[in-house]
Formats: structure tokens, sequence, C-alpha cells
């Protein structure tokens, strides 16, 4: 569904414009928020205080009309609003944290993809501003099999305790060589990107898995010994998207590509 919600942000200097119609404060933000504040405030390099944020929601809503745009999120100023819906969806929730951390508006490309790619969502609307930098003239071919690949679950244990039991599941893929390349990725088989990163996990017979495309050409350009990762966030009481997680233990798999790393141990208690 992000593919085709679009993801907003606006500002005034003197007056920021009115929040959508039926937008209603939050009364009680997420306390896993403030740790994908901080996840966002580094990977942009940026300063900006959590506090500072304004939350409201859209209750009961998956989407929102604001000027004519159907929108998941939406950002003014150091205000954000959320469809109910997507109180949960880290990748959602962190892009419109880097609008409020941002001093410009729009989606600089250098910040969403480059420095966040992988923390915070940006497709269609968001890679559609600006076009991607050239390829380096030294970068070479490989495949995904060259590339290296770990994975790892944050925490290890997931505690209920914790906002319903947030966890991050974090797959990483590094050039290993001493000089860019350009990651050869199978092609996809329909209209979109091919596959760049993902995931399953499994409990018995059952489990889920998702595959990220690679909207953005830089998913596979690699400088020398860079690593890229995507963060895939999970609550083990599940989401208005996501089943609840079952007691056992589940085994995590990541891949780039067709490179898997894995399985890694996740126990539900």
């Amino acid at each position: 569904m992000l593919a085709v919600l679009a993801l907003a942000s606006c500002r005034d200097a003197l007056v920021e414009p009115p929040l959508p119609e039926g937008a209603q404060r939050l009364e009680v933000v997420p306390e896993v928020y403030a740790e994908w504040f901080r996840m966002t405030r580094e990977c942009a390099a940026v300063n900006g205080e959590f506090a500072a944020v304004e939350w409201y929601v859209m209750p009961a809503a998956v989407a929102f009309i604001y000027q004519g745009r159907t929108l998941a999120g939406l950002t003014i100023g150091r205000r954000i609003v959320l469809a109910e819906h997507w109180l949960q969806e880290g990748p959602l929730v962190r892009h419109e944290m880097l609008h409020a951390l941002l001093p410009e508006d729009g989606h600089p490309r250098d910040q969403f993809v480059q420095k966040c790619g992988g923390v915070v969502s940006c497709e269609t609307t968001c890679l559609s501003e600006t076009a991607p930098p050239p390829v380096s003239p030294n970068a070479l071919s490989v495949s995904d099999a060259a590339m290296q690949v770990s994975i790892r679950l944050d925490p290890e244990r997931p505690d209920y305790n914790y906002h319903l039991g947030a966890f991050r599941f974090l797959v990483s893929v590094t050039n290993p060589f001493a000089y860019p390349v350009v990651v050869q990725l199978a092609p996809s088989g329909d209209a979109a990107p091919p596959v760049s990163f993902r995931f399953r996990y499994e409990l018995g017979t059952g489990g889920d898995s998702r595959d990220t495309r690679a909207y953005a050409p830089e998913v596979t350009r690699f400088a020398p010994g860079e690593t890229k990762r995507m963060v895939y966030d999970f609550f083990l009481n599940g989401t208005f998207f996501v089943e609840p997680f079952q007691l056992g233990t589940y085994q995590f798999s990541g891949a780039f590509g067709d490179k898997w790393a894995g399985p890694s141990p996740m126990v539900v208690p």
C-alpha cells in the first residue's frame, strides 16, 4: 500500500497550514517513537529534539485526503499527522520524522535515499522529485553472490512490556571489494523493479516473508567497503497489517537479491 499512498511535508515560515480536518492530538505517543526518532536523526546526521514534535492521528483511517492528495502521513512544520492504521509502520513514521528534522521541504535525495535509505520509506513520489546521481565510472558489475550479507535481531529477545513487543530485523549487505560495484539483481519477472532486500520468518509450517523492490537504483550501487541496510519493524502483538506472533521459536532469514543469511532464532515467550 505504501507505493500508492503519498507522503508529504509542507512548511510556511510565517503561518503554517491548518491540520487535516478530523485530525486529533495523539494523546499517548508510542514509546518506540523515541527510538525511531534517534535512528532517523543519526542516519540524517542532523540535530533535533523528539520533544519538539507534535503528534496527531486520523482516527480509524488507512489514508486521508489533504489538499487533494491521498496520504498516509503528513508533516506540517513540527506537526506530524498519521493515519491510525499506520501508527506502527516504522518506515512511514520515520519518513515523516525526517521531514520534521530537515529545514527544507521536499525529499532531498541525499537524505531520503542515500543517508537514510532502508531506515525511511521513499518510493514513487518521493523518488520522482530528483534524478539519481550518475554511476561511478570506475564501478564494476558483480552478482549478488559476491556481496556479504548479515542479519541481526534487535533486541534478540523481544519483550511484551516494551510497546507491544517492538523489535527490528536488520538485513545488511556489504561490498567486500576495494573498488565501487553495481550489483546485478535477478529480473523480477513483472513490471516492477527487481527484488533487493528481503526477509522471511518461519514457525513450524507457518510464517511470513516480504520482498523489497529496488525502486531507487542507488540500492545496487556500492562504494568500496560500503554497507547498506534495510530495517524491518515488528511487534509481537501484531499491527493492522501483520498478524500477532505466536509462542515458540521463530527462524529469521534475510537476503539481498538471492544471497541469503541465516536463519537466526527468536524466542517468543
